[in-house]
């Protein structure tokens, strides 16, 4: 899970340059960082409940606005809602801790077929991080092709002192 995150904030990137990598790649894995460590010490069945939930999530964006400059913020607060929307087509406890969340429950036939064909194989998984290497490959061949090589012009010719 933790790629396809990456993978969506590489996409973001992509088309946000101005963006701040850290803070965006932070805010991209941190539901999954705080919610997995929350699963670990307590012992819980599911890796989504706290940092996953609107109330986690407006502590959590309420504590980086105070701590983060503000471009820095931004980021982190575009990957960290990135993250949510990608999760979104999973199953996420909205309003945990006040309502406790039934996992897994889908209640129509027609969207338990959907809900199979889009998560099992982790169908959006792999789009996306497949789409991210296309942008990261496409991305390093223009760096490439308009890198100038030592004693060379811009256009390959030899440079005359």
């Amino acid at each position: 899970m933790i790629i396809g995150h990456l993978a969506a904030a590489v996409i973001i990137k992509h088309f946000s340059p101005g963006e701040k990598n850290p803070a965006l790649l932070a805010g991209s894995i941190f539901p999954d960082v705080g919610d997995k460590t929350i699963k670990a010490v307590r012992g819980l069945k599911e890796g989504r409940s706290f940092f996953h939930s609107l109330f986690g999530s407006a502590i959590t964006l309420t504590t980086a606005f105070l701590l983060l400059s503000s471009k820095n913020y931004r980021s982190f607060l575009i990957g960290y809602i990135g993250h949510i929307l990608v999760d979104a087509q999973h199953d996420v406890p909205w309003l945990y801790p006040f309502r406790d969340h039934q996992f897994g429950f889908v209640p129509y036939s027609y969207l338990r077929k959907v809900k199979r064909l889009t998560t099992q194989p982790k169908f959006w998984e792999t789009l996306v991080t497949f789409w991210a290497i296309f942008i990261l490959l496409d991305d390093a061949w223009k760096m490439l092709k308009n890198a100038t090589i030592p004693g060379r012009d811009q256009d390959g010719t030899a440079a005359i002192p």
